[in-house]
């Protein structure tokens, strides 16, 4: 693997539960046990390789702010299509206007797109103004 927020970025698997550090000039190999921890990994990395725990440790902090934007866009996108108030009725079946003051507010409907739609929809309008 490639991934620098992967333990197995800096160590190997030998057999079993045995681990080998992939540093050169560092033979340190252990048996991981049967619960088989990360644990000795992250010790190992931290007291014998600061700068390379220093390395995982940015990098797991890049992907974590790099999947809270995903996540914001993601919810942006979401939050394009607005609830939309759901008529009331009457005693004469016919709609009502909704109420809306601070209170009593009005009920709402969701709107249910079809999820590609969305995503259409919302590129189209991300192109034309950006």
């Amino acid at each position: 693997m490639n991934d620098p927020c992967d333990w197995w970025h800096y160590f190997d698997k030998i057999d079993g539960n045995r681990v080998a550090c992939k540093t050169k000039n560092c033979d340190w190999i252990r048996d991981r046990g049967k619960t088989q921890p990360t644990n000795i990994l992250k010790n190992h990395l931290k007291n014998a390789h600061k700068d390379l725990y220093k390395e995982k440790l940015n990098a797991e902090q890049a992907k974590a702010e790099r999947l809270k934007k995903e996540k914001e866009a993601l919810d942006k996108q979401r939050s394009f299509f607005k609830s939309v108030p759901a008529p009331t009725k009457n005693d004469n079946d016919n709609p009502a206007p909704a109420k809306n003051d601070d209170n009593n507010p009005a009920p709402t409907k969701k709107i249910k797109m079809f999820p590609i739609f969305g995503k259409i929809l919302f590129q189209a309008v991300f192109l034309m103004y950006f």
